[in-house]
């Protein structure tokens, strides 16, 4: 009985009075969790507005400036991606527009497709769907390419299959195409991610 006694003071003195309170120490901890949870949350949830030739659109403010790729490459007016991956977006001008010689979105679909196919490896097109972008028609291409990550053939190291949408829409006399595109194996994550930034544009 004496043994017990001492052994259950002792925890309650460890508990609550001891040297090492370590309640104290997880309370802290889950806090910190919580504030950081908070804080990713509340950065994860702000945007960047992005205004060009009259077209606005938002993406994720953690989103930067990143070169090369090949989406968007002719006539690039914009691209931006999520730090240390492939995801990305970028806005581009397909072609200008002449009112006396008009071009029909089929047309513009069929120039889009071929520059791509010359452009990247393995380009296949997946699917078109007519689409409403910002209250107006446009035309989605779904897609999918291949990247190598390396120059060189002694590189330990896959093709990346890449897969994207480029939605085609017309605005002020030009043709646009807004690209977004992440690698297939984390297209899925980045799906309403997409999402809200096609919802956001506006003219």
């Amino acid at each position: 009985m004496t043994a017990t006694t001492t052994t259950r003071s002792r925890a309650k003195s460890w508990f609550w009075g001891g040297e090492e309170p370590e309640w104290i120490v997880v309370a802290l901890v889950v806090v910190a969790l919580l504030g950081g949870a908070l804080l990713m949350a509340s950065v994860r949830g702000r945007v960047t507005a992005l205004d060009v030739e009259g077209m606005t659109l938002s993406y994720p403010a953690e989103w930067s400036a990143v070169g090369g790729g090949t989406a968007g490459s002719e006539g690039g007016l914009v691209r931006v991606g999520a730090l240390g991956s492939r995801v990305c977006l970028s806005l581009s001008v397909l072609r200008e527009l002449d009112p006396a010689n008009p071009v029909s979105m089929d047309a513009l679909v069929a120039q889009r497709g071929f520059s791509r196919a010359q452009r990247d490896t393995l380009y296949r097109t997946l699917g078109t769907a007519p689409v409403d972008v910002g209250g107006r028609r446009a035309v989605a291409v779904s897609y999918a390419y291949a990247v190598d990550p390396y120059a060189t053939a002694y590189q330990a190291t896959l093709p990346i299959v890449m897969e994207g949408t480029d939605y085609i829409l017309t605005h002020a006399g030009k043709a646009y195409v807004l690209s977004l595109e992440a690698p297939a194996e984390r297209h899925a994550d980045y799906a309403a991610t997409f999402r809200r930034i096609v919802a956001s544009v506006r003219y």
